[in-house]
């Protein structure tokens, strides 16, 4: 994991501090804290809070470099919820590659 390097350089780089990001992710400062202390972060949800207060994945967040300033992902590839880049065309016509899975409830039709 590079959570501490990357919320450092992620800082450092945009002249943010701590607690300034905490308040923009609404997490505990002593949270936000702790991982740039270099303890393993336990909750998703701050986690992903974090990581959308800095503009990028949960994925570069924790295993990625923010060392370039890529901005929001509103640009992703044509198809919602794909990461960039991480789409494989399948042998049978379809695609392999990680995507986002939202899943809502639909009213059945009689």
């Amino acid at each position: 994991m590079n959570v501490r390097k990357n919320l450092q350089t992620y800082l450092k780089a945009n002249g943010l501090s701590a607690a300034s990001l905490a308040r923009r992710a609404m997490v505990p400062r002593a949270t936000l804290s702790s991982w740039l202390a270099g303890t393993t972060p336990s909750n998703i949800q701050h986690l992903k809070a974090v990581a959308d207060a800095t503009g990028h994945t949960l994925d570069e967040l924790i295993f990625g470099d923010l060392t370039g300033d890529r901005g929001r992902h509103d640009d992703r590839d044509q198809h919602e919820g794909m990461v960039p880049g991480l789409l494989i065309p399948g042998k049978d016509g379809t695609y392999v590659g990680l995507f986002e899975v939202r899943l809502r409830p639909v009213k059945r039709q009689s």
